[in-house]
Parts: structure tokens; C-alpha cells; sequence
């Protein structure tokens, strides 16, 4: 099985925990920007991935790779985490 995860920055913590999970599994991830990057200089070891992987999690559904995902390719939406780091939040 290939998996793919394509996500903003918790695209780290998704791979790792299927990496995991599915020892057996080839799974890569990911960071978007980096994504569209590859895609615009037509990287073709991850075309390549893209165009084999079994299953797509995270962002399937984003402009980048509208025609690009494969008809066998399982795809699952996972939302992005959006971390402040040391922003401070104010209570009340």
C-alpha cells in the first residue's frame, strides 16, 4: 500500500503516526507549498508517488491536483492543524 499525505503542517504528524501504524505500508508525506513546488518543476519522483499512491490523505481537493489524482487512488480528507506556537491567547 502507498500513502500519501499532503497537508500543511501536520502533514509531519499524520505521516509518522501511519508510518507507525502500517509498518508494511510506503507512506510519504508532504507540506503543501512544497507540493505545489514540485508539481510547477515536475518533480517526477513525487509525480510519480502521486500517480501510484493507493491512498491520498489531507488536502485531496486543492487546485494543485485537480487532473492529477488517480481514479484508483483512495482519497481521504484529513483538516490541517493550525498551531500559534507561543502566541499567547487571551482569556476573558
Amino acid at each position: 500500500m502507498r500513502a500519501l499525505i499532503y497537508s500543511n503542517c501536520s502533514y509531519t504528524t499524520y505521516t509518522t503516526y501511519l508510518q507507525g501504524a502500517q509498518p508494511d505500508w510506503d507512506v510519504r508525506g508532504v507540506f503543501r507549498d512544497t507540493g505545489i513546488s514540485w508539481i510547477k518543476d515536475e518533480n517526477t519522483a513525487f509525480l510519480d508517488f502521486l500517480n501510484a499512491a493507493d491512498l491520498l490523505l489531507g488536502s485531496p481537493n486543492v487546485p494543485e491536483l485537480e487532473g492529477r489524482v488517480q481514479k484508483h487512488t483512495e482519497c481521504v480528507p484529513m483538516p490541517g492543524v493550525f498551531f500559534g506556537g507561543i502566541t499567547r491567547i487571551p482569556f476573558g
